[in-house]
């Protein structure tokens, strides 16, 4: 867990909008081959981004990329409550929203 005092959200969302304001479109290209490995996944598998990062900016990395729409949702670090991906709450948080019941149908890539 991160220092983060989660009484000031407001400074939160402010700290996390100035660290993201990037040049995502000059920084990512869209890239055809990870286009093609993603779509090459069974289609029935529903796919979610998992990031340590706030949902704006992976929409931004994702539209960037030309691979926005292949996923079923984005499950950001304000979705975990600001825990991060070294903490295992953080996982069964991002279960949970993605809807997996079974651990063993779940894979993180």
């Amino acid at each position: 867990e991160g220092h983060i005092d989660r009484e000031c959200s407001k400074s939160i969302d402010g700290f996390l909008d100035k660290v993201h304001d990037l040049p995502i479109h000059q920084l990512l290209l869209p890239d055809d081959k990870l286009r093609q490995i993603i779509l090459a996944i069974d289609p029935s598998i529903r796919k979610f981004v998992f990031t340590a990062s706030v949902r704006h900016h992976a929409e931004r990395c994702l539209q960037a990329l030309g691979i926005d729409d292949l996923f079923d949702g984005i499950i950001d670090v304000k979705d975990c409550n600001f825990e991060t991906k070294h903490s295992i709450s953080s996982f069964h948080i991002a279960m949970k929203k993605a809807g997996v019941v079974n651990v063993e149908e779940c894979v993180f890539l």
